[in-house]
């Protein structure tokens, strides 16, 4: 039996090319019917007069969704407790968990468009209930016509792709969930207690989410499939007026090897002293971060539309320093 997802988009950008992920999205239902819960969670809302309307512009009545900035953040956005203001990856795709209607939520990133197939894929997932890695690449020339992708230069990035011999999902570590096209089971994302915002500022959230799965005991239900394709521009992750603004900080970009391993490390230091602190909430696969409870922030949506307030106590970053100082 076909399930229904929720499809989460997300986006932190100036200028995140709405129109790629809209145009390829109608494409992916055989009579251009979007029967799926459409969400973006964008960060520019409250910073950019007319993006609501921007965004309806684009999509002209063709399909329902939800338009919402992320759920108040200690570390982003208007109610931030932070100097700068950060991206802060975990709370935003928390974010489209809470607000999730459906079994199976799929999450795709900014700057993207879907190739043929992409939703039968994930659709699939869904029926057998287990998390499916899609493929990426970053590319250039993307030119879009008559809803689908027409082509594109490709250049090859995700490497996970030579791994997969045939067209069959390949069974994969926790570490090979990358955030940009990733679907879960609603049911994993709530034992786990969705994306740890421990690393609001750090980076490496999807690895780390990836990980816990396996821990929580879905380690054989983790599967990527090249076919289930997004491109993404590379150049415009990198420009001017998306990278750099007075509404978010500068982010140090590093290659996925270097991140994994400042994490690593980090992780490393900082776990015996939670320890001895009593803090570490589960050294199996919980999140570090006790504050977010997926469960309740859900509860309290389904209730009441509106998502838990940041309350004016002290919070410090887990480096010991205060957070209002950052």
């Amino acid at each position: 039996m076909s399930k229904n997802l929720t499809i989460v988009y997300v986006t932190c950008r100036r200028e995140p090319m709405f129109q790629w992920f809209a145009e390829t999205l109608i494409s992916q239902y055989p009579d251009g019917v979007v029967t799926d819960q459409i969400i973006f969670i964008d960060s520019f809302i409250h910073h950019e007069e007319g993006r609501i309307e921007k965004l309806a512009k684009i999509v002209d009545g063709r399909f329902c969704y939800t338009h919402t900035p992320p759920k108040p953040s200690i570390w982003r956005g208007k109610y931030r407790k932070t100097k700068s203001n950060f991206f802060d990856a975990s709370s935003t795709r928390n974010t489209g968990i809470v607000l999730a209607e459906n079994e199976h939520i799929v999450f795709v990133d900014d700057l993207s468009a879907l190739a043929d197939g992409w939703l039968n894929y994930h659709r699939k997932a869904a029926e057998d209930k287990v998390i499916l890695c899609g493929a990426y690449d970053k590319v250039s020339d993307i030119v879009i016509s008559s809803n689908k992708i027409v082509s594109y230069k490709a250049n090859n990035l995700d490497h996970r792709g030579v791994s997969q011999v045939g067209n069959d999902n390949l069974k994969v570590s926790g570490g090979w969930v990358f955030g940009q096209n990733v679907s879960f089971p609603l049911e994993f994302l709530e034992r786990v207690n969705g994306y740890d915002e421990f690393l609001a500022r750090r980076g490496c959230e999807d690895c780390n989410i990836g990980v816990r799965m396996e821990l929580a005991g879905y380690k054989d239900l983790i599967f990527y499939n090249k076919n289930c394709l997004i491109i993404e521009d590379e150049a415009m992750h990198s420009s001017g007026v998306n990278q750099v603004d007075e509404f978010y900080a500068k982010r140090v970009w590093k290659t996925d090897c270097e991140k994994n391993e400042e994490v690593t490390v980090l992780f490393g230091k900082i776990m015996k002293s939670l320890e001895d602190k009593n803090l570490y909430i589960d050294k199996n696969f919980k999140t570090i971060d006790a504050y977010f409870n997926l469960k309740e922030e859900r509860e309290l949506w389904q209730k009441t539309k509106t998502f838990k307030p940041i309350n004016n106590i002290e919070h410090f970053d887990f480096d010991g320093q205060n957070i209002s100082d950052i």
